[in-house]
């Protein structure tokens, strides 16, 4: 490991943020939340901000036509998955 990494790794920043990541963990194993409902706003608002970031990325990436081809094939991938569940 780099020394760079080490004091990242070393500071109260990042011991704060993997006990906030095995709290996460854990809570959805259970399937439950102990943490108060403003925190959980907080963590809805972050999430749907990173998600209009990468919508607004791939809208430039792509034409609209390998933006079509894209959903078509994410479309047959679920059905299948659908179909498959069906089955057993």
């Amino acid at each position: 490991m780099s020394s760079g990494l080490q004091k990242i790794c070393g500071t109260k920043i990042a011991k704060g943020v993997r006990t906030l990541l095995d709290l996460l963990f854990a809570m959805a194993k259970k399937k439950s939340s102990p943490l108060p409902d403003d925190v959980l706003r907080y963590f809805v608002a972050q999430g749907k901000k990173g998600g209009k970031k990468s919508v607004e990325i791939r809208q430039k990436k792509y034409t609209p036509q390998e933006r079509s081809e894209l959903a078509k094939k994410a479309a047959q991938a679920r059905w299948s998955k659908q179909r498959e569940a069906e089955q057993r």
